[in-house]
């Protein structure tokens, strides 16, 4: 014997075979649980890019492309040493003014003993050598790009694991962590907050 539910509480079939405790449900129609996933696959990924393209449309309207704190000017110099083949580091260019190298202008620069020689960025080297490719390509701009990256690898790294926990969570999550946590404003600083 077939019955039919009534349309609102649910679309799949139920075969009573020999009473109330021996249901059978045929696997005929997907139920929405086995299409969410997909969905929301989909749905993330088109979020994603939407949220790279938002991210770069307010780096073209901000433009922060001048070091507004001391450790964005000591990445550009340093990025730009290496770029151009100089090394790590940068000979004091007022050596009569400053003999000892206190006032070099260039704040927490490491200086090398015996020397009035300075590495603007040696303390974390990783993140000039990163720099390199994107300043020759783009200049500036291009360094400024890699702070956005970080911040959209973020957002999509936490929306999927949110996702793990409720599909439902994972568009939210991902606009969230990039557009109201403290990585939006890390996305227009040259410093490595958002890697």
């Amino acid at each position: 014997m077939t019955q039919r539910r009534p349309r609102d509480a649910d679309h799949r079939e139920v075969t009573l075979l020999a009473g109330p405790s021996a249901i059978a449900t045929s696997p005929a129609t997907p139920t929405s649980e086995s299409r969410v996933p997909h969905a929301g696959r989909r749905s993330l990924g088109f979020h994603a890019l939407l949220l790279g393209g938002c991210l770069v449309v307010v780096l073209g309207l901000v433009r922060p492309y001048e070091p507004s704190i001391s450790d964005e000017g000591a990445a550009l110099a340093q990025v730009h040493l290496l770029e151009q083949g100089g090394g790590w580091f940068l000979t004091h260019p007022l050596p009569g003014i400053d003999p000892t190298g206190s006032a070099f202008a260039i704040d927490l620069s490491s200086q090398r003993a015996g020397t009035l020689d300075f590495a603007p960025m040696a303390k974390h080297p990783v993140y000039p050598l990163l720099l390199v490719l994107p300043y020759r390509l783009g200049g500036v701009a291009a360094a400024f790009a890699v702070s956005l990256v970080g911040t959209l690898l973020a957002a999509v790294a936490a929306a999927l694991l949110a996702r793990r926990i409720d599909p439902r969570a994972a568009t939210l999550t991902l606009w969230i962590t990039g557009a109201a946590t403290p990585l939006f404003n890390d996305s227009y600083l040259l410093i490595a907050h958002t890697l």
